[in-house]
């Protein structure tokens, strides 16, 4: 009989499969949905009598019940409302958005409603206000008081103190994100493309988290009297979360780019941003690693001043070269358009194969290949995606004969190109990233600027600035604009970034690995004239019924053959 697995649902997420014992030990709350493979079909934890006992019920006030026991079924809480108190942590749900967290003085401060959608300490249900006793109750008495004027004879409390215990919160929170060494639930994904997307988006969340709790951190101490000690100990606290969060995430890109020959991978690691705080704070120096999705829903554009050229064309080489290391053989093809100086990028990608990487230079070459690329895109919206709003990455997400994404690439934009050409790349880059072709454009900032009105009529490059990726880099500075601006804080400083290039060795390792897998294999000559039996041996007046016909070697070194009869002669072709 085989084991009964279990799968349970936690905030829109799903995990498992688990075995009795695991999910037993896990100690669920009964409004958790989970699905069990003997009943196939998703109910809450409290209506499985094999997990009753387990059940986490610390949380609750159990007020209703099914009372239908007539056959003398345990009786199981089917609702359940939480209870609170002074350190309960709030989450609320306005126009389907979370909210939070807030404890309760915060959430004294936030206009809410009896009908108002709530959540508290970690529960993965909402409830609405007026469904928990007391809170709303609760909440105009905090109001109250804080809006009260102060009485002469209460003496006045140090700010500092209510300060440090705020202080002590936030580093606790802090220490929260430090993701768990060993994970209790293993979370279950359609694809792999779905699990590298999801891990790097979930490095982004725990990240940005961490950064509005440095600026929260970085504002109470301002007003803090604070040790020499103490700082020393938010500094290490601080810094130590934020290696480890790097760390665990990398370690998680890692793992997935061991098998980067399954499956697609959209994004690339392009840098890290560093940020450090004001004094007293000034010793937490933490980075973070940038991730840019080339292959997703949009373009890229880079663009340069005087100088910096080289920094650009470095940025873009770097991109190409890691798409090319991290996804599988044959299903990233470059093309470059370069009509002025014909080098294309890094010359090392030259020794590609030739259906891998391509330089463009000559005019009926150029219109050629867009005319081409267009025919691609029609061809795979008509062809490939019949869904609604579907994409090529979804397309090859769910099929074992993946499309080759392409990339465009266009030097020293818009030289070489009439308004012809313009007029077709604006169609590309339209629709392309939808169907897997991504244009980029690495060109002078002046050189676009002087573009001339039929240029622009034909193509606009503010507007496919503005929605594609778009990167300048400025003369005598490693910074990065445009998506990585710094916020508006004047507690969190962001510093330049620091962005990773590839070498020419490098590239050359990664064009020498590409290559070697997508080698096409000699032709095996075997010679089968020893092996066939002679023609009187297969050949006889039974041959009008049925024929059995060698016709080659296998791996095995034994003679294959076709066997053909009466019955499936008529549908058969040799």
């Amino acid at each position: 009989m085989p084991q009964t697995l279990y799968y349970a649902q936690l905030d829109d997420e799903y995990f498992g499969p688990f075995s009795l014992e695991t999910i037993v030990d896990m100690h669920l709350t009964p409004d958790v949905s989970v699905l069990s493979t003997d009943t196939n079909e998703w109910r809450q934890a409290g209506e499985y009598p094999e997990l009753i006992d387990s059940l986490d019920l610390s949380l609750y006030e159990i007020n209703e019940y099914d009372n239908s026991d007539e056959d003398n079924e345990p009786i199981v809480p089917i609702r359940v409302v939480p209870s609170f108190n002074d350190r309960s942590i709030f989450y609320i749900r306005r126009g389907g958005n979370p909210y939070g967290p807030y404890n309760l003085d915060a959430l004294a401060s936030v206009t809410l409603s009896e009908d108002t959608d709530i959540s508290l300490d970690g529960m993965t249900s909402w409830f609405k206000v007026r469904e928990i006793s007391g809170l709303l109750n609760t909440l105009e008495a905090i109001a109250n008081m804080e809006t009260a004027p102060i009485q002469p004879q209460q003496p006045f409390q140090p700010v500092n103190q209510d300060n440090n215990e705020q202080i002590s919160e936030i580093l606790n929170r802090i220490q929260g994100l430090v993701p768990a060494k060993k994970q209790l639930f293993r979370r279950v994904f359609s694809t792999k493309e779905a699990e590298s997307d999801f891990i790097i988006s979930e490095y982004n969340r725990v990240f940005n988290t961490l950064l509005n709790l440095m600026k929260n951190l970085s504002d109470l101490c301002v007003n803090a009297s604070l040790t020499r000690r103490a700082v020393a100990l938010i500094t290490s606290t601080v810094n130590d979360v934020a290696s480890k969060i790097n760390n665990h995430y990398a370690s998680e890109v890692d793992r997935m780019n061991v098998n980067k020959n399954e499956f697609t991978t959209s994004s690339v690691t392009i840098g890290q941003t560093n940020f450090t705080l004001l004094p007293p704070l000034e010793n937490i120096e933490i980075s973070r690693i940038d991730f840019l999705t080339v292959l997703g829903d949009k373009n890229l554009c880079v663009t340069y001043d005087e100088t910096s050229e080289t920094k650009a064309l470095d940025f873009v080489n770097s991109i190409v070269g890691k798409l090319y290391l991290t996804n599988p053989a044959r299903l990233i093809v470059t093309n470059v358009i370069d009509t002025d100086f014909m080098t294309g990028l890094d010359d090392s990608f030259k020794l590609l194969n030739r259906e891998l990487y391509k330089v463009i230079s000559r005019t009926d070459e150029v219109r050629t290949t867009l005319t081409s690329l267009q025919e691609r895109a029609s061809t795979i919206l008509r062809n490939l995606l019949v869904e609604k709003g579907s994409t090529l990455q979804d397309y090859n997400s769910t099929h074992e004969n993946k499309e080759a994404n392409v990339l465009l690439i266009l030097k020293d934009f818009p030289h070489g190109l009439n308004t012809d050409n313009l007029d077709s790349l604006k169609k590309l880059a339209n629709v392309g990233p939808k169907v897997g072709i991504y244009v980029i454009i690495l060109s002078s900032k002046e050189i676009i600027d002087e573009m001339g009105e039929r240029e622009i009529e034909a193509f606009d490059m503010v507007e496919f600035a503005e929605i594609a990726n778009s990167y300048h880099f400025k003369d005598n500075d490693s910074n990065i604009l445009g998506l990585l601006e710094a916020p508006d804080s004047n507690d969190v400083t962001e510093g330049t970034v620091q962005f990773d290039t590839l070498t020419e060795s490098d590239i050359k390792k990664i064009v020498k690995e590409v290559n070697s897998k997508c080698e096409l294999k000699e032709d095996v000559v075997v010679s089968i004239s020893e092996y066939l039996p002679e023609t009187s041996d297969w050949w006889s007046f039974d041959s009008a019924r049925q024929i059995e016909i060698p016709f080659g070697v296998g791996n095995d070194m034994h003679v294959k053959s076709l066997k053909i009869t009466q019955e499936s002669g008529q549908n058969t072709a040799v």
